[in-house]
């Protein structure tokens, strides 16, 4: 339940926090006018007291008190934020569905869609994290590549599965920058089984333009295409509590597994059927204990060490338990 005695305590001893806002206050009355609702000021001051009693920051009490009053009239509060450029933003601030802004990122993946109603969808960074984006067909946005940087206007957050996540939208503008971006990643160590060997292992074909991996020999972006060879494993680990989705690249496939990317071909050769190489990844690896570190990006850790259990020493393993809170032992 709110206290607005409280509430009321702190407009007296701060009254500065709401007369400091007169020009945002001013700004909503008109845009609200605009519209057709005819708000007062004095409930625009109410409800920014209300706010501000709470410690909510400035950006945020605007944009609530905007989103407020506009629901209540039936407007649809996207056309507050669609139009002109929003204010360039990083990725860590996306923390709430429905924002509006700009962000200046490295696409970090370009994953596969089937969906026609999506043109590009993958990961994008800045040194604050990484975040889900999805260009939809109806932009009519350019394509972004895998390692490019770039600035893009008036993209809009929503939610799925508790992850926030941006869209490129027919309001949106993309255009490529110089700027050498350094993506923030989140890295963790794992200890687990590896479960599972996943669909999309082994030999595969990539896109000779794009990289992409190839599915019957098709690219998501340019067709049909001769493509080049190449290994890897997307596999299952269990932790014993979860499983997480790790992904090897060319060097730790091999690494891993002892089988090397011309091997692979010569046996796919030899057996006339690509998955031998699958079936032997797994024969080698499967619910074996393995102690992973990588890259968390999005769903999936990218693997940086991958070492077998039964390879660590007396040293390492004093290490991983001292790391294990007390309450587990």
């Amino acid at each position: 339940m709110v206290d607005f005695q409280k509430l009321l305590n702190n407009k007296k001893q701060n009254p500065r926090n709401v007369k400091e806002m007169d020009p945002e206050i001013q700004e909503i009355k008109t845009k609200l006018s605009e519209e057709g609702l005819n708000i007062t000021e004095a409930d625009l001051k109410a409800r920014f007291t209300l706010l501000s009693g709470f410690g909510v920051p400035k950006n945020e009490i605007v944009r609530s008190v905007l989103n407020y009053f506009a629901t209540q009239g039936g407007i649809d509060t996207k056309k507050f934020y669609g139009g002109g450029d929003n204010a360039e933003v990083t990725v860590d601030t996306l923390t709430d569905e429905n924002m509006w802004g700009t962000v200046r990122v490295k696409v970090v993946q370009l994953w596969n869609s089937e969906h026609e109603s999506i043109n590009q969808v993958g990961l994008v960074g800045d040194a604050t994290g990484t975040v889900k984006f999805t260009s939809w067909a109806s932009a009519g946005a350019m394509n972004m590549e895998e390692g490019k940087s770039y600035l893009i206007k008036n993209v809009v957050t929503s939610k799925f599965n508790e992850r926030m996540q941006i869209g490129i939208n027919k309001k949106s503008v993309i255009s490529p920058v110089d700027d050498e971006i350094e993506v923030g990643y989140a890295t963790m160590t794992i200890v687990g089984a590896l479960v599972n060997i996943q669909n999309g292992s082994g030999l595969i074909k990539r896109c000779p333009e794009c990289n992409r991996s190839l599915r019957n020999g098709v690219c998501s972006e340019h067709g049909k295409v001769q493509g080049t060879y190449d290994i890897r494993i997307k596999g299952s680990l269990d932790d014993g509590t979860e499983s997480h989705s790790i992904l090897l690249n060319t060097e730790l496939t091999e690494q891993v597994t002892g089988i090397n990317q011309e091997a692979a071909i010569a046996m796919a050769v030899e057996a006339m059927d690509q998955s031998v190489v699958v079936d032997e990844f797994e024969n080698r690896l499967l619910c074996r204990f393995f102690v992973v570190e990588g890259t968390k990006m999005d769903q999936t850790i990218l693997v940086s060490s991958m070492t077998p259990l039964g390879e660590i020493g007396q040293e390492d393993i004093k290490s991983l338990k001292a790391a294990i809170p007390a309450e587990v032992v």
